[in-house]
């Protein structure tokens, strides 16, 4: 399967929950009822979200937190899973990949506290582990992810309390995505999914 974390201009991955097929679907925004704009680190505004403090994920690269990642709300599939919304991490480093993800049960609810890691598999030697939580909104972000050539390969596992743990191999490119994942509490229909080195070659 071949980057199923599409580009955050483009969509976000759905992952469904038990008994039904992984799916591309752009994500509704859930525009929140005020005007208002998101600030991003350069001190830019992006309209989209109330003027309540929006929901900032620290990003996390392979040497820890990295603070002052420019964010956007992406055009039309702009995460929101709360009334101060989710920004998206806008850049990252030449040669990596970054993500803004969020997490929910069946019922479309925040997931706080999920461990997110992620762990390099392809190409061998490539030795990247990278892992975070999520904040009170579900929402996670990872940026300065290293790639080597043209794509790399990695396995990214999410484990929380109550529920299944969730385990995917994907493959990056040097680009910025956006995710949302629905956890399960009984299992999961990966149709199309691989959970080992063959999501590494699709």
């Amino acid at each position: 399967m071949i980057a199923r974390a599409l580009p955050v201009a483009a969509a976000v991955m759905t992952v469904a929950a038990c008994g039904s097929a992984l799916e591309e679907t752009p994500r509704q925004a859930r525009a929140p009822e005020s005007e208002g704009s998101c600030v991003s680190a350069a001190g830019e505004t992006a309209e989209g979200v109330d003027r309540t403090d929006p929901a900032y994920p620290v990003a996390m690269g392979p040497d820890g937190p990295v603070i002052g990642v420019e964010r956007e709300l992406d055009d039309g599939t702009a995460i929101f899973i709360s009334d101060s919304g989710v920004c998206s991490v806008a850049e990252t480093a030449p040669g990596t990949w970054a993500a803004t993800g969020v997490v929910v049960d069946e019922q479309d609810r925040p997931v706080a506290d999920a461990h997110v890691s992620y762990e390099a598999l392809e190409p061998r030697g490539l030795d990247v582990r990278i892992a975070t939580r999520t904040d009170e909104d579900g929402a996670f972000a990872l940026v300065n992810v290293p790639i080597v050539g043209e794509r790399s390969c990695y396995r990214q596992r999410i484990v929380a309390e109550g529920f299944r743990p969730f385990v995917l191999v994907e493959v990056f490119w040097p680009e910025t995505y956006g995710q949302s994942v629905t956890l399960s509490r009984e299992s999961y229909d990966m149709e199309g999914g691989a959970t080992d080195r063959r999501g590494c070659h699709p």
